[in-house]
């Protein structure tokens, strides 16, 4: 288990209620990001998949802030509560 400040968790949660990742989380299943390598195999996101999710977030005018993965983390919780993985 890692250990990580408690704003970590916060900007993760906050990013998964945000209207544009909940978008981006209706557009993708958790099983394409596998097949694409773009989650690792313990479910985390690569940075490949950090950086396509940040820059995406920015275009749609998200306006979080945060640590670069805290999106990308965000839409693979969701996609994992909503595929039940």
């Amino acid at each position: 288990m890692a250990i990580e400040a408690t704003h970590y968790q916060e900007a993760r949660e906050a990013f998964k209620a945000d209207p544009i990742i909940e978008d981006m989380a209706a557009t993708v299943t958790l099983a394409k990001l596998v097949h694409y390598g773009d989650v690792h195999a313990d479910g985390s996101p690569t940075s490949n998949l950090m950086g396509m999710v940040w820059d995406e977030y920015l275009r749609r005018g998200g306006q979080l802030t945060g640590h670069i993965g805290a999106p990308a983390e965000a839409l693979v919780m969701l996609l994992k509560e909503r595929e039940g993985a």
